[in-house]
């Protein structure tokens, strides 16, 4: 049958009517059908057929996406075992990870045939565990095993990189998992990508863009602080930030102050007015993840001379605005990258528009129109020649928000970022954290 092509506008239009969390009434909601384009769904006017087991694999293979050929190697132990056909690596509908987010995981880079940071990344995902109440979870050294063998099954030495999960358990669709069998899903993904996929933006620093809470609220302690699946706020912080030019966005609390980015930490290089040098200031990790790459790169960090004092703060609230047009430096942790952070889009707490209704829009800008015609009316400029002349470079065109962006130092990565780059990427080489891949 021949395609349609669908649009989930509507829907999503149904879901900004009628969303009923307090949060967002406090504004309009971000305009999330921005991110859905007219997508191709099959419908047939037939009713569904019901496959047999080498048409769903034929149809499977022929689904897997472009993006599947870096899909190296993948471990599942309900299939009790490694495969690496991309149409394969799936997880179990009854898992509790799919339909309840009942689940953590973790990551690790592979650098010249050995996995980096695996021993504290697993010790992460034992406390997420804990956290998750997924206390039958399989012991350190056999998932380790798991992960090493992987791995060796990608053949790949360099530039992958490794994910896995750690799920309650599977066998119905109940919230709770008492009525399961008391056995834990494990599952591990090799794929292209890690230090290789960062390079290009460590050269020429990343545009980033605040998020507010009246955007996306902050997770609550019991999911910031353990590393679960349940990333739908991490999703949408990241997808606001892109509705600004930014990357994985700087999250920002109803206080003001910086949380975490979508996926990584965020440090500020500061001078510290009491005493005159400089300090590496980073969001308290109580109510955030604490990021494996940022405690690393805080224990390899080093004075550099009329440059960082070798001061780190990790206890004190990060005001966002005061610190962004102070700071000379902002450094980006995850994912064993760091990243610098040139440029910031502050107006999502600089501006009221995100708060405003259609309405109240359609009347500021009336105003503005009038304003805009006195002006004309008092000047010899042709109209609009005004607007045009003193619209700033990051502004958009006219009858779209206008943005406020503070340039970060000179607007390129900075001594602080290289040398901790340096520091991270000799660490990848060689310390305590390596383990051989036993590759065949």
């Amino acid at each position: 049958a021949a395609l349609k092509t669908v649009s989930l506008r509507p829907f999503f239009s149904v879901v900004r009517r009628n969303a009923p969390m307090e949060y967002w009434r406090s504004g309009e909601i971000n305009d999330i059908s921005a991110h859905s384009p007219k997508l191709p769904i099959a419908v047939s006017s037939a009713p569904p057929r019901v496959l047999t087991s080498e048409e769903v694999l034929a149809a499977m293979r022929a689904a897997v996406p472009a993006a599947g050929r870096g899909w190296l190697a993948f471990y599942s132990s309900a299939a009790g075992g490694i495969v690496t056909d991309p149409s394969l690596m799936v997880v179990p509908i009854d898992d509790h990870m799919v339909h309840r987010g009942h689940a953590v995981f973790d990551t690790a880079n592979v650098k010249d045939g050995k996995v980096y940071g695996l021993e504290f990344h697993l010790d992460r995902l034992l406390k997420s565990a804990k956290a998750a109440r997924i206390d039958h979870a399989p012991s350190k050294a056999w998932m380790k095993d798991v992960v090493l063998h992987t791995v060796a099954a990608s053949g790949m030495r360099d530039d992958v990189f490794v994910r896995y999960w750690l799920s309650s358990c599977r066998g119905d669709f109940m919230v709770s998992p008492s009525k399961c069998a008391p056995q834990a899903g494990f599952y591990c993904m090799v794929h292209v990508g890690g230090a290789r996929d960062k390079a290009e933006s460590q050269a020429v620093g990343v545009n980033e863009a605040l998020v507010c809470a009246r955007q996306v609220p902050h997770k609550p302690p019991a999911l910031a602080n353990a590393k679960t699946t349940n990333y739908l706020l991490n999703a949408l912080t990241a997808m606001a930030a892109e509705d600004k030019g930014g990357a994985l966005g700087i999250g920002v609390d109803t206080e003001g102050n910086v949380t975490e980015q979508a996926t990584a930490c965020v440090a500020f290089l500061c001078k510290d007015d009491g005493e005159g040098t400089t300090v590496l200031r980073c969001p308290p990790f109580a109510p955030i993840l604490e990021g494996s790459t940022l405690r690393r790169a805080i224990e390899l960090a080093q004075p550099i001379p009329g440059v960082f004092s070798g001061r780190v703060d990790l206890h004190s609230s990060v005001p966002a605005l005061e610190t962004l047009r102070s700071c000379t430096e902002v450094i980006s942790f995850g994912g064993g990258a760091v990243l610098p952070i040139v440029s910031v889009d502050v107006s999502a707490i600089t501006t009221k528009q995100t708060a405003m209704t259609a309405q109240t829009k359609k009347l500021e800008r009336a105003k503005k129109e009038k304003k805009k015609e006195k002006k004309t009316a008092m000047s010899s400029a042709p109209q609009g020649l005004c607007s045009v002349l003193c619209r700033k470079p990051w502004q958009t065109k006219e009858g779209e928000e206008d943005r406020d962006v503070i340039v970060i130092g000179d607007g390129s990565p900075g001594p602080l970022f290289r040398a901790l780059s340096q520091a991270m990427a000799n660490d990848f080489e060689d310390s305590p954290f390596l383990d051989d891949v036993p590759y065949k």
